[in-house]
């Protein structure tokens, strides 16, 4: 039961990183608000961490 650390993983986290970046550098504003911005980077973080992995992880995302 859980997924393991990420860092387990560093093929993973690269493309995790890359797929965060591409998310952030391009078009935000076609977002009508955070919370779909939020939506969207959680459910391709998902995806991306099932693929790999086969587990399906809960995504949270926080801003500090």
């Amino acid at each position: 039961v859980g997924l393991p650390k990420i860092s387990e993983f560093p093929h993973l986290e690269k493309k995790l990183v890359h797929l965060l970046d591409t998310i952030l550098m391009g078009d935000i504003s076609k977002f009508k608000d955070v919370e779909a911005l939020k939506k969207h980077i959680a459910k391709k973080i998902g995806d991306t961490v099932f693929d790999e992995i086969a587990k399906e992880p809960l995504v949270m995302l926080l801003a500090h």
